[in-house]
């Protein structure tokens, strides 16, 4: 992204009342001014953090993050082996290096994992290394049925068993006293992840849970994109969460030709995504007796071609 664009944009956030902003890429330190871009990010009175491979962190990158007051950084990470974490991503050595130097220089690190098929038994192990490497937290990501991982969604998917197994193992890990924060990210927020919904009573997940408020159904739809989240692509297109970015015609216009307050306020994707109620989603949407307002708008266009759509991932579609 061009940097007078970036700068323009940050204005018109903090203008609007954005209070967090999230630098992600691509990797983020690979851009030629990012100097430049986070001495803009240091100038806002928004919560700010990083997200990256960690491979360019070095003595210049860590001066870059300190001088100009980035809250934390968000390292992906996927297995606490080199023969786990290579399968999908690559890089270990160098991203266990560079982890090593945030920490080292009092930079507030936090791991972001994607949970597949290839380490979902591998769970305790990076909490494990997490712990001992002084990490802030580990976030488990669920994996999204968008974009790549769609093309590869019968390869490294979770099985519903390892889904529930996966879900059981997080809460036990919740239960204990690890210094290290631990969370999973739904792909969607949410009154009741429907992953959660078939087990709170045998695993307490409403004990070690306790963000996830279990109340009676209402008619709102979970997903907080447009709502509560937006996303900008790296030519300045706004889109309702990072997930729809794979996709041109739910952009909501170019922040290059409008002001974000303009195109938040009335492009039609994101006020059809703002004005969404759960009796416009399918039926059996409607009456689900496990409330989660429907799951990921994102995953039902991937899937369905329609925004209204089902997030198809969920079993009880099927029952």
């Amino acid at each position: 992204m061009d940097v007078r664009l970036f700068e323009k944009i940050v204005r018109e956030l903090e203008e609007a009342g954005v209070h967090y902003l999230r630098i992600a890429g691509g990797e983020p330190f690979m851009h030629p001014q990012v100097n430049e871009i986070m001495e803009i990010c240091r100038k806002t009175k928004m919560i700010k953090s990083v997200s990256t491979n960690a491979t360019f962190i070095n003595a210049q990158t860590v001066n870059i993050i300190k001088n100009n007051s980035i809250d934390w950084v968000v390292v992906s990470l996927d297995g606490a082996t080199e023969e786990i974490n290579n399968i999908t991503r690559g890089g270990y050595s160098e991203v266990i290096d560079g982890i090593k130097i945030l920490i080292e220089n009092g930079i507030t690190t936090k791991i972001a994992c994607v949970v597949s098929s290839i380490n979902c038994h591998h769970i305790e192990e990076i909490v494990e290394m997490a712990e001992q490497m002084g990490v802030y937290s580990v976030g488990f990501i669920l994996q999204s049925d968008v974009g790549r991982a769609h093309d590869n969604i019968g390869s490294i998917n979770l099985s519903r068993d390892d889904l529930e197994n996966f879900i059981k193992n997080v809460t036990i890990l919740k239960s204990k006293k690890y210094n290290v924060k631990i969370g999973v990210v739904f792909p969607y927020e949410s009154k009741m992840p429907w992953e959660l919904s078939e087990l709170l009573s045998e695993e307490q997940v409403d004990t070690y849970w306790p963000e996830y408020s279990f109340k009676s159904k209402e008619n709102s739809v979970s997903c907080m994109a447009g709502i509560m989240t937006c996303a900008i692509s790296s030519t300045g297109m706004l889109f309702g969460c990072e997930q729809m970015l794979g996709f041109p015609e739910l952009s909501s216009g170019s922040l290059k030709e409008e002001s974000f307050k303009n195109l938040w306020e009335k492009m039609e994707n994101i006020n059809i995504l703002r004005n969404l109620n759960i009796n416009m989603l399918p039926k059996k949407c409607q009456v689900c007796k496990n409330y989660c307002g429907g799951g990921c708008r994102a995953i039902a266009y991937e899937n369905t071609g329609d925004l209204l759509g089902n997030d198809t991932r969920c079993d009880l579609l099927y029952e």
